[in-house]
């Protein structure tokens, strides 16, 4: 089984990272805002987010690898896109973590060890007791990685596929997960983060992405720039007012139902030039991935220096603490991720 790398890029897809990683950040800090009535419901809802990277990721990746090449370069170059800034978000977490398990927990040592192995490993989202300990973010990389191995499986299985063969799987898929999870069975917080429960949103981003790399959703593009603004203004408040709503437990909004929601914004972006791809947005987009990875153990750092110094604005420390969050990504992405990422990178010919 083979693979091939395209070069085109999707600037419209890069930005949005940015604003699905901020919905992140702000759920992390959502019981703050909870005197803002208005915006707490969308706020609070910023753990289905995830899905919608799973989703985005079995898209790009399927738009990027569509046709046949290199099954060992994919898997380098999805390791040296990942691994070097998960891994320092590990260390710069783990004097947090030992700190607080050294205060709190009895036998201690055993579950540094056992939770730091799991962690370096990218297995801690398949325990729940790994989960939630070294860089808690970290669970949905762990998830990533389940998805990148079967990847190469699904698109060997569905790159051949016509067009209607493509939109009947993903209608049949969506179908059946979401019956699955509204009749069928309940889901609780401890089963949600195992890998296998996010293939379905993965497979349906596959899909999308094979239907991009095709060219044949070509009505998604719309001819006048002032109307597709709009209508992807409109989409996105759609999404944001239903996924407020309160309809769905947190737990199934987790597991891909909100898919349509997401593949149409990204065909959006995908087929619309004019959207999101102002060079600031893209290299927010581009930072994106250290946001996630480094909001919460920079967010304790930061929050013990402002104890430390007798800080008390939450708001106002908000504010500080986002500004330096995005200039500290931007930083590491130019000076760590990046360079790392092309050296370690496969070199197709």
């Amino acid at each position: 089984m083979t693979l091939i790398h395209k070069s085109n890029h999707l600037n419209g897809l890069t930005s949005i990272r940015f604003f699905l990683a901020i919905w992140v950040v702000l759920y992390h800090n959502c019981e703050e805002f909870s005197n803002f009535s208005s915006y707490f419901n969308i706020i609070n809802k910023g753990h289905v987010a995830v899905s919608g990277f799973f989703l985005l990721s079995g898209l790009v990746l399927a738009y990027n690898y569509s046709k046949k090449n290199n099954f060992k370069g994919y898997l380098q170059n999805r390791f040296a896109r990942i691994y070097p800034l998960y891994f320092f978000s590990l260390l710069l977490s783990f004097p947090l973590f030992a700190y607080f398990q050294f205060k709190t927990n009895t036998d201690f040592g055993s579950t540094i060890i056992e939770v730091s192995i799991a962690s370096t490993l990218m297995i801690q989202s398949w325990n729940y007791s790994w989960l939630l300990h070294l860089n808690p973010p970290t669970w949905s990389l762990s998830v990533e990685a389940f998805l990148y191995l079967i990847f190469p499986l699904f698109l060997y299985l569905f790159q051949g596929c016509k067009i209607h063969i493509l939109i009947l799987i993903q209608v049949i898929i969506y179908t059946s997960l979401a019956l699955a999870l509204s009749i069928f069975f309940k889901v609780n917080y401890q089963q949600t983060p195992k890998p296998f429960m996010h293939a379905t949103t993965f497979i349906l981003g596959l899909i999308t992405g094979l239907l991009i790399a095709k060219n044949e959703i070509t009505f998604i593009r719309l001819k006048n720039s002032l109307n597709s603004s709009l209508f992807f203004a409109l989409t996105i408040v759609v999404f944001l007012t239903f996924t407020s709503l309160n309809i769905f437990d947190a737990n199934i909004l987790d597991l891909g139902i909100l898919a349509p929601f997401y593949i149409l914004i990204f065909l959006l972006l995908a087929y619309n030039d004019n959207l999101l791809c102002s060079k600031i947005l893209v290299r927010l987009g581009e930072i994106s991935y250290a946001i996630y990875l480094l909001h919460q153990p920079f967010r304790a750092y930061l929050s013990h220096f402002f104890r430390y110094i007798n800080f008390d604005n939450y708001y106002l420390e908000f504010v500080i603490y986002l500004v330096l969050l995005i200039s500290l990504s931007n930083f590491v992405y130019i000076y760590l991720e990046l360079p790392l990422h092309r050296k370690l990178r496969y070199k197709y010919d």
